[in-house]
This record gives structure tokens, C-alpha cells and sequence, in this order.
């Protein structure tokens, strides 16, 4: 399929728009969940059937993050600044309509593996 007749990938993430004739700076934009866990007690009630993580991976940006739970219909006050990843925190609801949406499972641990990888790659020896 030529850039021409792209007006959608869908790859491993949420789909990115082309015009025709012009090439994307970015083919995927990859944003990920990972597990449900439930929480006992939680003080939200909306979360005592336990809550995920909404966040993204390179090369996507932290602004695809915020277009993506948009279409979620959350709020961008939502959103949460953190040490380990920037993300959204997302009801078992909310975290199925994302994978319906084109979202990737990827576990905690693999991101923060992952994370941790990427650092290390990125730190001058």
C-alpha cells in the first residue's frame, strides 16, 4: 500500500492519520495497559472493580496519550504525573474499551523492564 492510498494504520496501537501524498512522522502510535488489579477498599467506588494504567511507548507522545483518553471520555485533569510513567488510571470498563480502541496489553513489569532498558541505553559509558 502506497502513502497515497494511506488514510489509516492500524498497527500495534491506536491508528495515525496520513494525508494523502505526505508520509507520517510516525507509521504507530503505541498506547498500552497493562493488568487489572483490584484494590480492597479502594476509596473510589468506581475502582473496587479494579483499575489499570493508560500510558504510551516511544515513539508516541505524551500528547497522543491525552487524544487517546479523550476518546475514552476522560478527563485531562485525569491524568497523573509519575516518577516511573505518566498515565491515566482506568476502570475495568474503560480499560476493555481501550483495547476495543486499538490499546496494547503489555504487563507492568514488561514496561518497566522496558523502561529500564531504554534508560540504560540511553546513559553514556
Amino acid at each position: 500500500m502506497g502513502v497515497g492510498d494511506l488514510r489509516r494504520v492500524v498497527g500495534a496501537g491506536l491508528a495515525a492519520q496520513c494525508e494523502p501524498g505526505r508520509a507520517s512522522p510516525r507509521a504507530v502510535v503505541t498506547i498500552l495497559v497493562d493488568e487489572l488489579s483490584v484494590w480492597p477498599g479502594a476509596k473510589a467506588r468506581c475502582f473496587n472493580g479494579g483499575s489499570c494504567h493508560l500510558t504510551y511507548r516511544a515513539p508516541s507522545t505524551e500528547e497522543d496519550l491525552h487524544a487517546f483518553a479523550a476518546k475514552l471520555g476522560l478527563r485531562r485533569s485525569w491524568f497523573q504525573r509519575h516518577r516511573v510513567a505518566d498515565h491515566y488510571d482506568l476502570t475495568a470498563g474503560k480499560r476493555e474499551k481501550a483495547l476495543a480502541l486499538g490499546a496494547v496489553f503489555e504487563t507492568g513489569r514488561e514496561q518497566i523492564v522496558r523502561r529500564r532498558a531504554a534508560r540504560a541505553s540511553a546513559t553514556p559509558t
